[in-house]
């Protein structure tokens, strides 16, 4: 039986793709990733590949590859009052940003050489960040930097001790609301490149002499 279904169907298609590859879509992203299997393999990270090898499946879901496409194509907005008129200039992501990053978070992308160091920790930490960012790399920015905010924190050791527990935590967060009141936290800069909207050559340093030579 020919139902009408079939001739919209039919009468929408104006021609036929053959000049593209298949979706890359439902595959492991890791273990068919040769060069980077070889190379946490080599460097003392063999240990991590049961993990890599979870988040190269969630990586290569076809839903986790919609949701990068929807956190790219969906850009974030500025609210700078709410419906009351409040000023607020708040910064709205779309529930699928949230998503990838919670994944990552959960996945230890961020913290997990400091929070659990030992042989091989960064190069399963490294290998966990490019399976994320292959696939969705506009998370990656806050994600790094929780990762190397770590060391200046461990400077001070009454900020250590608010905020290590904090950005180690693989729970995130997204809500809008004060640090002390959160289990987790991420950390970012205010800076980015000229395209992004700030010049980096009117960014300069003054280093004053600390002490002059007799």
């Amino acid at each position: 039986m020919y139902s009408s279904r079939d001739a919209r169907q039919a009468g929408g298609v104006t021609h036929v793709v053959l000049n593209q590859s298949e979706p890359r879509v439902d595959i492991d992203e890791y273990t068919t990733n040769t060069a980077l299997t070889e190379a946490v393999a080599a460097f003392d990270a063999g240990w991590a590949t049961e993990e890599l090898t979870a988040t190269g499946r969630l990586v290569g879901q076809a839903d986790f590859q919609r949701d990068a496409e929807l956190a790219n194509t969906i850009t974030p907005r500025l609210h700078t009052h709410d419906r009351w008129g409040h000023r607020v200039d708040e910064i709205e992501f779309h529930p699928a940003y949230h998503r990838i990053i919670g994944d990552a978070i959960a996945a230890g992308a961020h913290t997990s050489a400091w929070a659990e160091p030992g042989p091989g920790a960064n190069v399963a930490r490294a290998a966990q960040f490019s399976l994320f960012g292959q696939i969705e790399p506009g998370h990656a920015c806050p994600v790094s930097m929780t990762h190397a905010v770590v060391p200046s924190l461990q400077t001070t050791p009454d900020l250590a001790d608010v905020w290590l527990p904090k950005v180690f935590s693989r729970d995130y967060d997204p809500e809008l609301r004060d640090p002390a009141t959160k289990d987790s936290a991420i950390f970012g800069m205010a800076m980015t490149e000229k395209q992004g909207g700030s010049d980096w050559l009117r960014t300069t340093c003054v280093t004053p002499p600390a002490c002059r030579a007799s």
